[in-house]
């Protein structure tokens, strides 16, 4: 059982669960996208929990699919978001990167 991994998600967790409440408040999401963020949620906590436990096969092709979903989601409805939107997934996506960083050292 590896913990640090999940400490180190924290910090996307915070971005993550900051920009939900945006869309929440803040702009209308389509429901497609709707459907990209859902699969990115459930990947995430797959990839979490399986990372954390050990499991490194599942939390590889949950990462592997969640990566999908957010860059099609990024790609597909995110070019005309406003520069802090964009900047807020930047730091999003590093902060991701840094958990993957971490898992990836401790196996």
């Amino acid at each position: 059982m590896s913990l640090i991994v999940l400490v180190a998600a924290i910090p996307y967790l915070a971005i993550a669960g900051y920009d939900f409440w945006l869309h929440e408040t803040d702009r209308q999401v389509p429901r497609a996208e709707s459907v990209f963020h859902a699969g990115i949620a459930i990947g995430v906590a797959v990839f979490l929990c399986a990372a954390v436990m050990g499991w490194n096969t599942l939390a590889a092709v949950a990462l592997v699919l969640l990566l999908i979903a957010a860059i099609v989601d990024e790609l597909r409805f995110h070019g005309d978001l406003d520069v802090r939107e964009k900047r807020l997934h930047m730091f999003g996506g590093l902060a991701l990167a840094f958990c993957i960083g971490v898992w990836l050292w401790t196996i």
